[in-house]
């Protein structure tokens, strides 16, 4: 199981750039609390290629208002289901009350527990960790979230003692599926289905699902494994004064641990951008995904289409994944969705020989050579694969490092076509050779 390490601190510490920094991305699911403006956020992040997810939360001023006692209590949540915490401190502002106060609260948790001393750059390290002395912690981290410096050696600390608790791979032969969606989509209903059994619990309120839960399947031949993971609420949904049910950083970590990821749409309701940005995360992790169009049975067939051009506008940015029509109630469309799980697993754990490859890499860049940038030309000279579950390609060439996004996209939709891999994300890594200097260069012509 990765670890939960949520970053804790006053407003205006630098939590989110910290966040940011962490994560290499601007945005994130959001987790909402009723009646709070401000969001805890969650995404994947990775440390020496070890996982974890980190959560953002509110500023807290500890204030008597009920504007922050709601906020509290959403740390709250995010602390109890952390396996770390980083509280974050501003370096210009020095140790205040609520500093103090906040990491006194945070201690009493028994968890491990990180002092990252934010805005630290330009100053020397140990007049820093003075200002701050008065905590009484062991150790502090003088960092700074804008410039990256000190965040490697802060997670090398905070990371330490999970290393060990890595989860084992699961074996080949066994395909982890993830059901991910928003709170009363259906994803309990058609884990049913496929089941043939009443398994797990289904209501109409919304968040009956609390946490992950695994399920075996066997399907023509093939060992299944089914997580159904917790829903993901969406604003608009938020009832004020109610208690949220769900663990984002639950979902997060099933889709981690998995291999295909079945995003479920109530059609119903139609896509909404919590589905696209839930989406967005199971292809940026890596994993196949297929889109399991839910509650087509209680649409008319022009109803289904309009319902279905929505999505696609929706999901415009992934044109490439499979939807499949399906009822958990009537089991419409289940035996394909099954079908369609086991082909993605098996796309995506396809291998390539690297002549293949290169063969590949000729014609597209004879199709679309790469760009110019800055007046320098970029080359690809060779790739091979680099893995599956994701699917990588490395590139080896001069200035790859220079390489735009869109060209990236090319190459990935490209290879994707290609090899009739819809659903499956190809993530490049670019290793760029070492510029050869001209003769003019080396004489100083």
């Amino acid at each position: 199981m990765i670890p939960v390490v949520a970053l804790i601190g006053r407003p205006n510490v630098g939590k989110s750039t910290l966040f940011n920094r962490l994560t290499g991305s601007r945005d994130a699911l959001v987790a909402d609390t009723p009646g709070v403006t401000r969001d805890r956020r969650y995404r994947l992040a990775h440390h020496e290629d070890k996982a974890y997810v980190v959560v953002d939360t509110g500023g807290i001023t500890l204030a008597h208002t009920e504007l922050e006692r709601e906020l509290m209590h959403q740390t709250d949540q995010a602390v109890a289901e952390a396996d770390a915490l980083v509280l974050v401190l501003d370096a210009q502002e020095g140790c205040l009350a609520g500093d103090q106060e906040l990491h006194a609260r945070l201690r009493r948790c028994d968890k491990p527990l990180a002092l990252a001393i934010n805005k630290a750059e330009g100053r020397d390290k140990e007049l820093v960790a003075a200002d701050f002395a008065e905590l009484g912690a062991s150790e502090l981290f003088a960092i700074s979230a804008k410039r990256g410096s000190g965040v490697a050696v802060m997670l090398d600390s905070v990371m330490e003692p999970f290393v060990e608790a890595t989860a084992p791979e699961e074996e080949e032969t066994q395909i982890r599926v993830a059901v991910i969606g928003r709170p009363n989509a259906g994803k309990s209903t058609l884990i049913n289905r496929l089941l043939r059994d009443e398994r797990l619990i289904v209501s109409a309120e919304p968040g009956t699902t609390r946490d992950s839960i695994d399920v075996d399947l066997a399907y023509c031949g093939r060992a299944l494994t089914l997580v159904d993971t917790a829903g993901i609420r969406r604003k608009s949904r938020v009832t004020p004064g109610s208690l949220e049910a769900f663990s984002v950083a639950q979902a997060l970590r099933s889709i981690h641990r998995a291999q295909v990821a079945i995003a479920v749409i109530d059609a119903t309701e139609g896509a909404v951008e919590q589905d696209a940005a839930l989406i967005a995360l199971a292809l940026d992790s890596g994993r196949a995904v297929t889109v399991a169009f839910n509650k087509c049975d209680a649409l008319e067939e022009a109803e289904q289409r309009y319902a279905q051009q929505r999505l696609n506008r929706r999901l415009r940015f992934a044109p490439y994944l499979p939807l499949v029509r399906t009822s958990g109630a009537e089991g419409m469309g289940t035996n394909r969705l099954l079908r369609e799980v086991v082909a993605l697993h098996d796309a995506a754990a396809r291998s390539f020989a690297t002549p293949e490859i290169n063969n590949f890499l000729t014609r597209a860049m004879q199709k679309n050579p790469p760009p110019r940038v800055r007046g320098r030309r970029i080359q690809v000279r060779y790739g091979h694969q680099g893995g599956n579950h994701p699917l990588k390609l490395v590139l080896h060439g001069t200035r790859l490092d220079m390489l735009p996004d869109a060209y990236r996209r090319y190459l990935a939709n490209s290879f994707r076509e290609t090899w009739r891999l819809p659903g499956v994300p190809v993530e490049l890594v670019c290793r760029a050779s070492p510029r050869r200097e001209s003769a003019a260069q080396r004489t100083g012509r």
